[in-house]
């Protein structure tokens, strides 16, 4: 469900995008709310299908185009079922109780998880959330985010250890698990992530910049963190260390069992969704990547900007694997590449547009450019 601002006109695409994109996620049914303008408290006047806000016309003309592509390939989008993620994002209701409790406001732990799953979407990374009281969910993922996991159970604790010795990857911001579940605060050589792999914190440290360097394999970094940083020990010879400052480490990768902690010392998700920082998105993607996470679509055009991505969700339909593109507003083309035989054909059908879309060869796999239909929106079909 989403809610708008009631003055705020709703173009035919943007809501042709939200229906697309709620099969694209899975949805089996799509509610509108409503058809004519509501009329009761403060929604009244707006978020009507025949609104009265000059693009009832344009609104109903794609609903109708929509509604022609759902009877003409409806047992095709039923079937459809999103690519299962191999990534997670942990939400800590507990983290958030903390939050509340301590600033009467839980937006630093709101934005920190939010800060993750924007830059997971903007990348194009399937993920899932992991709500802690759930975590058979982690069966089957790869890496695991921890957007400001202050707040730990012995019983979460255990599950995480189980994940990451298993082969799972754990990226854990700054103070992981500082504070037990009743508020308790608990000392850096105390804490699980501690245990787990030999590098305490050092302690809480105000920078004179929140801006600092990080050097992952081949690619350097900018990044913004919080206004306290919390550099560590380096865990031995063990680690891999991707920033530091004077006093330690700023972010390690440290091998625990079959898998690896990715240990954070500042707090970068709600730091990027205050300020955007692509370098943020790169550090994301090449932590999910030292997961064992390999993309099967990559978008080489057109470049993401601050404000414009393509966003592509994809999945399968008995044996049809189904790609749905979402192009920005004022994009007319794209450019995508498929890994290995991602397609078994050469050939792709566009069921928005009805045209063939030619795959080439590209390297180990092969790739194929769209022009963008009317309503900004493909969804390619194949074998």
């Amino acid at each position: 469900a989403t809610n708008f601002d009631v003055h705020q006109p709703v173009d035919a695409q943007s809501q042709q995008r939200w229906i697309w994109n709620g099969m694209a996620c899975g949805a089996d049914t799509i509610l509108f709310w409503c058809w004519r303008d509501e009329v009761f408290g403060r929604e009244s006047g707006g978020f009507g299908i025949t609104g009265r806000d000059g693009l009832a016309g344009e609104r109903i003309a794609a609903l109708r185009t929509t509604g022609r592509l759902l009877k003409k390939h409806g047992a095709l989008i039923d079937a459809y079922r999103p690519a299962r993620p191999a990534v997670g994002v942990l939400f800590s209701p507990q983290s958030y109780y903390l939050g509340w409790a301590a600033e009467g406001n839980a937006r630093r732990m709101r934005d920190a998880v939010v800060g993750y799953a924007r830059s997971l979407v903007r990348k194009n990374i399937p993920y899932q959330v992991v709500e802690e009281e759930h975590l058979d969910a982690l069966d089957g993922l790869k890496v695991l985010f921890m957007p400001r996991g202050i707040v730990t159970d012995s019983r979460a604790e255990a599950r995480l250890e189980w994940f990451v010795r298993q082969g799972g990857t754990l990226v854990c911001e700054s103070e992981c698990g500082a504070f037990n579940p009743a508020g308790m605060y608990r000392y850096p050589e105390d804490r699980f992530a501690a245990r787990l792999t030999g590098a305490e914190e050092i302690g809480r440290r105000r920078p004179e910049e929140t801006q600092f360097d990080a050097r992952i394999g081949d690619a350097s970094l900018r990044l913004e963190g919080a206004p306290w940083f919390t550099p560590m020990k380096v865990a031995g010879g063990r680690a891999s260390v991707w920033a530091r400052d004077d006093e330690g480490a700023l972010i390690q990768e440290v091998p625990v069992g079959k898998g690896r902690v990715i240990l954070v010392g500042t707090y970068l998700g709600d730091a990027y969704l205050k300020a955007w920082n692509v370098d943020f998105e790169t550090f994301v993607e090449l932590a999910v990547r030292a997961g064992g996470w390999k993309p099967a679509i990559e978008v080489l055009e057109p470049e993401p900007t601050r404000d414009r991505f393509l966003y592509v969700k994809s999945g399968r339909s008995g044996t049809q694997k189904m790609v749905f593109v979402f192009f920005p507003a004022g994009e007319t083309s794209a450019r995508l590449k498929f890994s290995g035989r991602y397609f078994a054909g050469r050939t792709l059908t566009d069921l928005v547009t009805g045209r063939r879309v030619t795959l080439t060869k590209s390297g180990s796999g092969t790739e194929c450019t769209l022009v963008a239909p009317p309503l900004g929106l493909s969804v390619l079909v194949g074998t």
